[in-house]
């Protein structure tokens, strides 16, 4: 949730789905995340919270993308070591920047 809405809109969903072995392109996934939203009677547009996440990782029928406990903690993982590398990656461009200054 990159924006603190407590909602995964369908670009915050797109970086779980990649991780889940989603390789299409971003317009593959709008069509996806719309009709995963139809299946599950969520509104696109508002995003999933976080009991329609769980439902959505926990259905193993079409509609959901199911995920075991270890893919989870996988991708929890991945987006920990993904977040902690972009924050290295700001703090050296500030410090860059400071240095030019």
């Amino acid at each position: 949730d990159v924006d603190g809405d407590s909602r995964l809109s369908e670009v915050e969903m797109l970086q779980f789905a990649r991780l889940t072995g989603f390789d299409g392109g971003e317009d593959d996934w709008a069509k996806e995340f719309d009709l995963l939203c139809a299946d599950n009677n969520v509104e696109a547009l508002r995003g999933l919270d976080a009991f329609m996440f769980e439902n959505v990782v926990n259905d193993k029928q079409d509609g959901g993308c199911y995920c075991s406990d270890e893919e989870l903690q996988r991708i929890l993982t991945a987006f920990t070591e993904r977040r902690k590398t972009q924050q290295e990656r700001t703090k050296l461009q500030q410090q860059q920047q400071q240095q030019q200054q």
